[in-house]
């Protein structure tokens, strides 16, 4: 178009053609260069879908994994409430048995407190009983020991009287000793004196007969 314009002469009409050429040749220019930039922007675009697209696969398959994981997860949370559903329920029968016998261990232990508090009371009781009789014990031991000392000098007075009374005695048996030795000898002197009698009347006797029988010679 330039050519034609350095060639010939433009007429109004053919001004106007060149006018619009011009400007179409401008447009296309501009379109052409629109269209690469469009064109670019497509490719970008293109390539960020395509990155897009594995990103979507990427995450549909980690939102797969994910999904697994979680129903996994679900599964063994299921399973874990159900163990602790169950333990939950035999730590509750421990648990009731526990409170069982902590109630029986407390009547058990009531009972035992209440049995000590009588025992107590009766250890108490028998205590003051044990005084009582201790007392008692130590006065009737005061009072023993009161009359046995006075026995002991009663008896002490008995022993020096006897003591006296076996002297006195010793004594009169020794004078009795003397008295019999003394009787013996009188006897045995007796016995003599009568012996001499005996033989003195007999030679009486013997001399009156003789006397008697001279006459009848």
């Amino acid at each position: 178009s330039s050519g034609i314009n350095a060639e010939w002469p433009l007429r109004p009409g053919r001004k106007r053609i060149v006018k619009l050429e011009n400007e179409l040749l401008t447009g296309l220019s501009k379109d052409n260069e629109k269209r690469g930039g469009e064109e670019a922007i497509m490719t970008r675009l293109r390539k960020l879908l395509e990155k897009s697209e594995a990103a979507r696969h990427q995450s549909e398959y980690s939102l797969l994994l994910e999904q697994k994981k979680s129903r996994e997860l679900k599964d063994e949370i299921a399973d874990r409430d159900e163990k602790f559903s169950e333990e939950t329920q035999k730590y509750k029968g421990l648990l009731q048995e526990c409170q069982n016998r902590a109630k029986e261990w407390e009547k058990a232990v009531a009972l035992a407190e209440k049995a000590a508090e009588m025992e107590r009371e009766n250890m108490e009781a028998s205590f003051e009983n044990l005084k009582a009789i201790i007392s008692e014990r130590n006065g009737l031991i005061e009072f023993v020991t009161c009359e046995a000392e006075e026995k002991k000098k009663q008896v002490d007075n008995i022993a020096k009287a006897l003591s006296t009374e076996q002297t006195e005695c010793k004594k009169t048996k020794e004078k009795l000793l003397t008295c019999e030795q003394v009787i013996m000898q009188q006897k045995e002197g007796n016995k003599q004196t009568l012996l001499k009698l005996a033989v003195y009347e007999q030679k009486e006797k013997s001399t009156d007969c003789a006397s008697a029988l001279i006459p009848l010679l």
